[in-house]
């Protein structure tokens, strides 16, 4: 999840997704997952996700403000 809080903003068909002060042009689908639970489901937002928005969630982890834990 998001080292700062993130919050959704419906704006037409799509969502803006607020992270540490930034905004991002989602789904609403991806934003609800992405905001639902402090624990990523890498598997639904994979299936979900379009290329940009998994792009979007490569960024945020490779800036640190996304944490997956590792499972076993």
């Amino acid at each position: 999840t998001s080292k700062a809080s993130s919050q959704i903003e419906q704006a037409g068909h799509d969502t803006l997704l607020f992270v540490d002060g930034e905004d991002y042009i989602v789904s609403n689908e991806f934003a609800c997952l992405v905001c639902d639970s402090r624990t990523l489901n890498i598997e639904s937002i994979n299936s979900t996700a379009s290329r940009d928005e998994m792009e979007l969630i490569l960024q945020l982890y490779n800036m640190g403000k996304l944490y997956l834990p590792y499972e076993e």
